[in-house]
């Protein structure tokens, strides 16, 4: 894709580029543009896996461009060869769309076994708790509690992706926790009692299903009580109900 073109038509050509493509896009993935290092990029997301990865035009300021394809996780995630699997085909239509739109003949890139990686985004400043048997004070499970506006399955799975590397650096049974119910925010008398989307990643990635910190403590009294053979004393999970609640946020 080599032609010497102002940036003002390279952006105009990436628009209708991108227009073409979101027409063709198959169900349940989005498209948008935006900026990169030393060019273009085009983001692609899925309802389900979320975030796939981009397409990138670089340019090397002499009229040249490259086009690379990036998928988004880590290589040793399972979850990263899923959304590779969907991106590729994405790659290789954008790559022929944007060369139909540039007026040159379009050269298919060497086949690889999937787009290079992404570099993985840091867990940064997500509340993350451990829960710890009572009786040797070692940890059995781990809460990662998802940003204000985690809802959907592929938002959950964004979480999951930047989080792969913590969990494979401690294997623990883990669940990342969305936000409170908002209903229940306002109404439930009880921090106890309201009720979130939660979702297990480790050590497999399962449904999205609705719980309560006193439901959920069930599944942690379990864990507590297999894992030095004793029974531990009575538990609440006060980290669940905090950090559900905007009032009562623990970090």
């Amino acid at each position: 894709m080599d032609e010497a073109n102002s940036g003002a038509a390279w952006r105009r050509r990436g628009q209708r580029a991108a227009e073409k493509v979101g027409f063709a896009l198959p169900a349940g993935i989005t498209m948008k543009r935006g900026p990169a290092s030393e060019g273009t990029a085009f983001y692609f997301r899925h309802q389900e896996l979320g975030e796939l990865g981009r397409a990138r035009v670089i340019h090397d300021g002499r009229g040249h461009s490259r086009f690379v394809g990036e998928v988004a996780g880590d290589e040793a995630d399972p979850q990263t060869a899923k959304r590779a699997e969907l991106l590729a085909p994405l790659i290789e239509r954008l790559h022929h769309v944007l060369d139909e739109a540039a007026g040159v003949a379009h050269v298919p890139a060497p086949p690889l076994p999937t787009p290079r990686t992404m570099t993985s985004e840091s867990s940064g400043r997500l509340p993350i708790k451990l829960m710890q048997c009572e009786r040797c004070g070692k940890p059995v499970a781990r809460l990662i509690f998802a940003p204000t506006g985690t809802h959907g399955r592929g938002e959950f799975e964004d979480v999951a992706r930047m989080t792969f590397a913590l969990c494979t650096e401690q294997p623990l049974p883990t669940w990342i926790v969305g936000p409170g119910n908002p209903v229940d925010i306002l109404t439930a008398a009880d921090p106890m009692e309201i009720r979130s989307m939660v979702m297990p990643i480790w050590p497999e990635h399962g449904a999205l299903f609705e719980s309560s910190p006193s439901q959920f403590n069930c599944t942690i009294r379990a864990l507590q009580d297999s894992h030095c053979g004793q029974p531990p004393k009575a538990i609440v999970i006060r980290a669940f109900a905090s950090a559900i609640s905007p009032t009562r946020g623990e970090r």
